[in-house]
């Protein structure tokens, strides 16, 4: 029983018992039920619900709340989301009944590639329920799980997180109702879950609509137009019993079936993104959709398995974490716009309670695909409160010795596989992210003791302040996922580097003067055994000859003066001599900018746009909508780990680099790509909005600016030659507008 009294404005568990039902099909949905009489009106009504896996409370027949999958995973053992509900307005004088929907999620999962199926808090559905509720005339009235809740198996008959669910629309839910059992306890502490929650966004419907009568044998592929994480609603009716099926895809094969080889290898059993409902003539389907796990797809194949539908009509919602849209891009050059949008909703997709790396395959929290797309979500999205409930995540998961997994929220695995510098840096990335991008540091001072004990336990892999273990340049144009051109030991003690100087940053905002000197002088050391074992300074040569390696030098800082020059100059030489990208993730990072800085941006894009295999064009002209996991789009078709791309038009196209919110000073770094004729972007959280936007013209560019009052502005085009004449300066209403010419003597 929770007996704690908790602060003002957090739940109270005062006679609370986690409940369960362990009489029924472990994959079915339990239902748990309680009725209350209420004398008199509720003045306010609070009601707290940690229900695991995932869990969607009804009062009187209506869904409270309009988030769905919720507490997000996390690591149960350690932390437990609870939610809290206002219902006021959905209770009444007279009876009320509470009736809380469990679903397993990931909290009772037996997909054994990452070992959740010896998670050691994989249990069945349980519910901790308290509800709190003044009544006018000041009457207090509270409401705590015990036994005494009813408990049955609902119309969900299945509900895997992988595999979908079962729903019978004919099954008497009041057949076997018996009492709750109290059970044990997840193990974790109890926290609110915090926003953002997941809301159903935006609404899709199929290129055509669904011919009927549809008889049994029959089968109707429904195409969405658009990669998504979400699932369908449908409407259906039958003359007699009917079972039908949808499964959800983003492929289609050479016969233009629905193809889900390449995104269902870990599947056990068979089923994989799949719904099946069963109804009849008097019990016909009204909005009925999926409710404790979602799908990554365009693709929906209907299947009428036995019966036959006289009635039909789907659509589709995409789901995501609400977060607010904070930014934008735009150019004159259409597959630049795409590409752009192409990142965005990959982004999107896989944003759903932790940053995903996939919505079908895997859902699972890769440290590394979050590091390297951080920044440009925070551009575009307000990331501040979504990373902050992740990176508590993340420490949940990391050991004593500092050791972080590949995956969070993990089961166990990952520790051995799947993790290292590269990933593991998104304990740094994603702080460092929002203190960029927002000037907000409370990320990078709440995480900086975990920092601490992740860079001993690197320190303590460390020879001669190279490390190496871990993944590396991950899916490379050729050679498969693992067969990328820079050693791991360049990109891990690069990787390195970055993260000992950034906390050498978070050492200074934390006024800890000794710990920033120690991680300075740290980064002095592994710079200078970098540049003695991988640079040579004669050819500018970084050890695997490569371009990532040689990006990544000149973008961290490894290299300087005549070493970085001949650095750059073979990075260009080795991309002119390739004629393509040829890179993974890390490489999408840092090449792009690598060029820009000095003054090669055009070459960037011309890699970015390159028609044929492989570049970001190749996947439109290949009919992607979203950003693939590989170059020649074998496996997913939805992952946002080279979404980088976005982040360099901001910086380097449009030209809003980063904001320095300690000075008040921005600069500008546009660049003047010849497939473009004008660029803008605007991003920034209020007081802090920015805006840019250039045209060409005859001789040059007119570039406008608009910061806060307070700001300063500097403006450095990025190639040599350019003659910048400053035109105006005006307040705005919303700030302060700058008008510029730039002269260009190739324009």
């Amino acid at each position: 029983m929770y007996t704690h009294v908790p602060p003002k404005g957090v739940a109270c568990w005062e006679g609370c018992h986690f409940i369960g039902n362990n009489e029924i099909n472990e994959k079915a949905a339990p239902f748990f039920r309680k009725k209350l009489v209420l004398p008199r009106e509720p003045l306010s009504a609070a009601v707290f619900v940690c229900g695991l896996g995932f869990h969607e409370l009804y009062i009187n027949g209506v869904k409270a709340g309009n988030s769905f999958l919720t507490p997000a995973q996390s690591i149960y053992d350690r932390t437990v989301y609870y939610n809290t509900y206002d219902a006021t307005l959905m209770l009444r004088p007279g009876e009320n009944t509470f009736y809380v929907l469990l679903g397993n999620g990931l909290y009772n999962c037996e997909i054994r590639t990452w070992d959740y199926e010896k998670a050691p808090w994989r249990d069945k559905p349980k519910l901790l329920f308290y509800a709190d509720i003044l009544l006018r005339g000041g009457r207090q009235v509270h409401l705590a799980s015990d036994s005494s809740f009813e408990t049955g198996e609902s119309a969900i008959t299945y509900n895997t997180f992988y595999g979908g669910e079962t729903q019978d629309y004919t099954k008497p839910e009041d057949g076997e109702i018996r009492h709750a059992v109290i059970v044990k306890s997840p193990g974790g502490v109890l926290r609110p879950f915090p926003k953002p929650h997941v809301r159903e966004q935006a609404d899709y419907r199929p290129l055509a609509p669904a011919p009927v009568p549809i008889p049994a044998g029959k089968k109707l592929l429904f195409d969405f137009g658009q990669n998504m994480a979400g699932w369908t609603h449908v409407d259906a009716e039958a003359a007699g019993r009917t079972r039908f099926t949808l499964r959800y895809g983003e492929k289609l094969d050479a016969a233009a079936n629905l193809d889900v080889t390449r995104i269902a290898p870990f599947v056990e059993g068979g089923r994989f993104q799949t719904d099946e409902y069963i109804l009849d003539a008097s019990h016909p389907i009204r909005d009925g959709r999926p409710h404790f796990t979602y799908y990554g797809f365009r693709y929906v194949e209907l299947s009428v398995e036995e019966g036959e539908l006289v009635k039909f009509n789907i659509r589709s919602r995409a789901l995501n974490s609400d977060l607010q849209c904070i930014g934008n891009f735009l150019s004159s050059n259409d597959y630049v716009n795409r590409i752009y949008n192409a990142g965005q909703k990959a982004s999107l997709s896989n944003l759903v309670n932790v940053p995903t790396d996939c919505p079908h395959r895997e859902k699972n929290g890769w440290t590394g695909d979050a590091a390297l797309s951080a920044e440009q979500m925070c551009l575009n999205l307000d990331m501040r409160e979504f990373y902050r409930r992740w990176l508590s995540d993340i420490r949940d998961a990391q050991r004593p010795s500092g050791q972080l997994p590949g995956i969070v929220p993990t089961g166990g695995w990952g520790f051995r596989w799947g993790s290292g510098p590269v990933w593991d840096s998104a304990l740094f990335e994603l702080p460092l992210a929002v203190y960029t991008c927002y000037g907000d540091t409370s990320l990078l001072l709440e995480n900086r003791e975990a920092m601490k004990r992740y860079l001993d336990f690197c320190g303590s892999m460390a020879e001669d302040y190279v490390v190496d273990f871990g993944l590396g340049d991950w899916c490379p144009p050729e050679g498969g996922a693992a067969g990328h051109l820079c050693p791991t030991v360049v990109s891990d003690t690069a990787t390195y580097f970055k993260m000992v100087k950034i906390l050498a940053l978070v050492s200074d905002l934390a006024g800890e003067r000794a710990d920033q000197v120690y991680y300075e002088t740290l980064a002095t050391r592994i710079k200078e055994s970098f540049a003695r074992r991988f640079v040579d300074p004669v050819t500018g040569v970084v050890k695997g000859n490569c371009q990532t390696g040689q990006a990544m030098a000149l973008c961290l800082g490894l290299v300087e003066g005549d070493t970085a020059g001949k650095v750059l100059e073979h990075l260009c030489q080795l991309v002119r001599q390739k004629g393509c990208l040829d890179f993974g993730i890390l490489g999408a990072k840092y090449v792009f900018e690598a060029l820009s800085l000095h003054g090669q941006g055009q070459l960037a894009m011309d890699l970015i746009l390159r028609k044929g295999f492989p570049s970001y064009r190749h996947w439109l002209d290949d009919g992607a909508t979203t950003m693939a996991e590989s170059w020649n789009r074998d496996s997913s078709d939805n992952h946002h780990m080279f979404s980088d791309v976005c982040r360099w038009f901001i910086r380097y196209v449009a030209g809003l680099n980063k904001v320095d919110f300690v000075t008040r000073t921005i600069t500008f770094t546009p660049d003047f790509p010849s497939q473009l004729n004008h660029a803008g972007v605007s991003t920034g959280l209020e007081p802090g909005q920015f805006f840019c936007y250039w045209e060409r013209e005859a001789g040059g560019f007119s570039f406008t600016c608009l910061v806060p009052k307070d700001f300063s502005v500097i403006l450095v085009p990025l190639r040599q030659g350019r003659h910048i004449e400053d035109l105006e300066e005006k307040p705005d209403a919303s700030g302060l507008r700058r008008n510029f010419f730039i002269k260009d003597p190739d324009c």
